[in-house]
C-alpha cells in the first residue's frame, strides 16, 4: 500500500470534540479575566490563531454579547503592530 492510499475521514462531530475543550478553555480563561478586572471593559480583541477560527469567534461572541459591546477579530500582524506602538517598540 503507499501513502497516497490512505485517506481518514472527519466528520463534523470528530470535529468539534476536538475543538470544544481548547474553545471552553479560552472562554473560562476569558471570563476569569473580566471577573479579577476592577474596570468596566467595553472591547474584546480576539487575536492569535484560535481567534481565526470563525467557529471559535462564534462561540466566544454568543458567550461574551451581553456583557461585551464590541468583540473585534483583529489580523494577527495589525495586532502586533498596534501593541508594539503602544509600548513604544
Amino acid at each position: 500500500m503507499e501513502e497516497n492510499d490512505w485517506v481518514i475521514e472527519f466528520g463534523y462531530d470528530d470535529i468539534k470534540s476536538m475543538f470544544d475543550p481548547i474553545v471552553e478553555r479560552s472562554i473560562k480563561m476569558i471570563h476569569m479575566q473580566l471577573d479579577n478586572n476592577r474596570k468596566t471593559c467595553t472591547a474584546m480583541f480576539l487575536v492569535e490563531e484560535l481567534s481565526q477560527s470563525k467557529y471559535s469567534q462564534k462561540k466566544i461572541k454568543q458567550e461574551f454579547r451581553h456583557r461585551m459591546k464590541n468583540i473585534l477579530v483583529l489580523l494577527q500582524s495589525i495586532a502586533i503592530s498596534y501593541g508594539a506602538a503602544l509600548y513604544g517598540l
